[in-house]
This record gives structure tokens, sequence and C-alpha cells, in this order.
């Protein structure tokens, strides 16, 4: 028979399951952190190299890994650790002008390890990584349209960035060949 204790521990937020997957995540948090603060400040939205790194951690990790990397970097700053670009913080930089960029990181990051892991290529990871960052810029200026207008979010809020993330795209995926290079079993 088995104890209360022992059935209540197996369905535990806190499973050996997830003990691992943040044990794995947390250094990429770090290196998140570390990239939100290499910065070029645009208004309203910095350049930051954090669209490299959280593409990097969609190529060197499975999908739940690099989801939590980020994840735990949002809730970090969320609940004030000076963690996004300018050392922000807050809960309340979400819904500021760059909180849709934020949100972007997530589902970008998601997307590109989730098609990551079938290709080996560099130019259909190479485009997988463009396609990810056009969901990332796709949040962020549809967010940013409600503080400016869809015209001008576009102009400030994309076009700049067009160039960067070409060249972050083919960083990043070279990046991962050399970090890790993927054999997964599905």
């Amino acid at each position: 028979m088995v104890k209360l204790s022992e059935r209540i521990r197996a369905f535990s937020p806190w499973s050996a399951a997830l003990k691992r997957q943040l044990i794995k995540a947390l250094p990429s948090t770090f290196a998140i952190i570390l990239s939100a603060h290499i910065a070029i400040p645009l208004d309203p939205v910095p350049m930051t190299l954090q669209p490299t790194m959280i593409s990097l951690l969609g190529f060197i990790h499975t999908q739940s890994v690099a989801a939590c990397s980020v994840f735990l970097y949002l809730l970090l700053g969320a609940f004030g650790a000076p963690v996004f670009a300018n050392s922000a913080s807050g809960i309340m930089i979400f819904l500021g002008p760059t909180g849709g960029y934020l949100v972007g990181f997530l589902l970008c990051t998601a997307f590109i390890a989730h098609y990551a892991s079938r290709y080996e290529s560099f130019l259909t990871r190479y485009l997988i990584c463009i396609l990810g960052f056009g969901i990332l810029l796709t949040c962020g200026v549809l967010h940013l349209s409600t503080f400016l207008g869809l015209k001008k979010a576009f102009l400030v809020g994309a076009v700049p960035f067009f160039i960067k993330d070409m060249i972050s795209a083919a960083l990043a995926v070279s990046l991962s060949k050399i970090l890790k290079p993927r054999k997964r079993h599905f």
C-alpha cells in the first residue's frame, strides 16, 4: 500500500524532473540576464543581445529547458530583480512599451526549440530563427502599437532590428553547431 505522503510527493510541483529542468535552466537564465545588459539604448526599444541568446538557447536545449530559462528570466524581472534591459524590473514593465517583446522572447524560444530539434542544416535552422524573430517582433510591435499606433510602432520597433536580427540568426545557428551538435531521439 502506497502512503499518502508518497502520493502527494509524486504530484508535487517540485518533482525531481522539475528540479532537473530548473537546474539545467538556471545557467541559461543568467546568460539571458547578461545579454540584456549589453545594449544600444534606442527609444523606446533598446537593441540588446537577448534575441541572439534566446535563439541560441532554443538551438542547444530541449523546448522545455529553453522555455523554462526564459520563463525564469521573466519571473525574476516581474518580481523586481533588475534583469531587463537598462536594469529595469517589476511587473509594470510588461504593461509598458517593451512588454510585448518580453512575452515574445518566450514564444520565440519555444518556437525555435520545437523546430530546431527536427532539422540539422544551417539554412533550415537559419530560417527557423528568422521566423522566431518574426514572432518576437510581431508580439513587440503589436503591444508597442497600443502606445504609438501601428505604423510608428513598426518603424521604431521592428525596422531598426531587421539587419541585426539577420546577423544574430547566423551567429546563433553557428554557435549552436559549436556548442551542441544535436542528435535527438524522439
